[in-house]
């Protein structure tokens, strides 16, 4: 029996820098106290909580009790075998008692542990989604502004390039419509070539034809032939100054087309140099 109150008085020795189990342990140690009595003199009774580390938020210590110092204290005479059989179940059940309020405190601490855990789990979770989201949308914009880019360059070269095709065609165009319009000018040329010279072929003709019968002829017919050549002199003189006035008129018309065309072709060459400095200066 004194062997196992000695465990269990170093035990409850041991369990003293526990300051989950100081308020249990204290109550062990007034039942101590009021089984053995005070010490014999006239101090104020101090127990061995006194020098125990204190805990941030524990109990304190109990305080000392102090004791008349005009009565002396009993000194009680208690067999250390009856002691110890009294005390062992007392101290078995504040042990018991202690065991039991450490575990519920260091759950309690635990739980409230587990709980601040999880709000700042939560508050840093509520954060890094928020910057996730801020992510997420700085990211959408970025793309947006890149896409927005991306078109308007595919849609300025688009627009250059429709301009330079235009350019290309209507280039394409007026040259095609002036090298016809020169090609219809040499066919209308040649088509008046060939009336003259059919002209002068049948002049020639009327001509030698005169000749002929001027020479068959008699006295009578030479006035007739004369006649005959002289109108037909002046109807050759009439056609040939027709001729001529066509000519000129037909060559006067060609040159003013000409010159109306190189006007026309010098505006277009303005415009499209005009044009081509605008797209290189857009470019």
């Amino acid at each position: 029996q004194n062997i196992q109150l000695q465990k269990l008085l170093q035990e409850y020795e041991q369990r003293l820098s526990n300051p989950a189990a100081r308020v249990v342990t204290e109550a062990a140690a007034g039942v101590l106290a009021a089984a053995v009595g005070p010490a014999p003199d006239d101090e104020v009774y101090k127990n061995d909580f006194e020098d125990a580390p204190a805990d941030d938020g524990g109990p304190a210590a109990p305080e000392a009790r102090p004791v008349s110092s005009g009565v002396p204290p009993p000194v009680i005479n208690v067999d250390m075998a009856v002691l110890a059989q009294t005390l062992a179940p007392q101290l078995q059940e504040f042990m018991q008692n202690l065991q039991q309020q450490v575990v519920s405190t260091a759950i309690e601490r635990e739980e409230r542990l587990v709980r601040q855990l999880q709000v700042e789990f939560e508050a840093n979770f509520s954060k890094a989604e928020d910057l996730r989201v801020l992510r997420w949308q700085e990211e959408m914009e970025q793309r947006a502004a890149q896409d927005r880019a991306e078109r308007l360059g595919r849609e300025e070269r688009e627009r250059l390039e429709r301009v330079a095709k235009d350019e290309q065609e209507r280039e394409e165009r007026a040259f095609r419509e002036q090298r016809e319009h020169e090609e219809r000018l040499m066919r209308e040329q040649a088509e008046r070539d060939e009336r003259l010279v059919r002209l002068k072929a049948e002049m020639e003709e009327r001509e030698a034809w005169t000749k002929r019968e001027r020479d068959k002829g008699a006295a009578e017919q030479k006035t007739a032939l004369e006649r005959v050549a002289l109108q037909n002199k002046i109807a050759l003189e009439q056609a040939t100054r027709q001729a001529a006035q066509t000519i000129q008129e037909m060559e006067k018309r060609m040159n003013d087309e000409k010159r109306h065309l190189r006007e026309v072709h010098k505006l277009e060459l303005e415009s499209m140099q005009a044009k081509n400095v605008e797209l290189a200066e857009m470019q």
